[in-house]
């Protein structure tokens, strides 16, 4: 999450001034594509498969797929941090 996070403010920072969806908007995707990657190299690295870090509902994998709701929760937190951060930047740099 925080790889993503950063490599969304600094992607950010060059749209900083422009329409307020775009400054917010394209570095969330970005940090959440990038935190979506890491996952995708892990798997790779991994054979196919992911690190658990315990059991239950939100740890097992989704059906058809390799991540878990946790990993997925984890992707939208990097785009939300990301966005929440921007939006602030967006309303102090009017």
């Amino acid at each position: 999450v925080l790889l993503g996070v950063t490599v969304g403010a600094f992607v950010g920072s060059f749209l900083l001034g422009k329409k307020k969806s775009i400054s917010v908007g394209i570095p969330a995707v970005v940090a959440s594509l990038l935190t979506l990657g890491m996952y995708m190299a892990e798997m790779c690295l991994l054979n196919g498969h992911l690190y658990i870090f315990g059991s239950g509902l939100l740890f097992d994998s989704i059906r058809g797929i390799v991540l878990a709701p946790v990993d997925l929760m984890l992707i939208m937190a990097s785009g939300g941090i990301t966005a929440g951060l921007f939006a602030v930047l967006c309303r102090k740099n009017k």
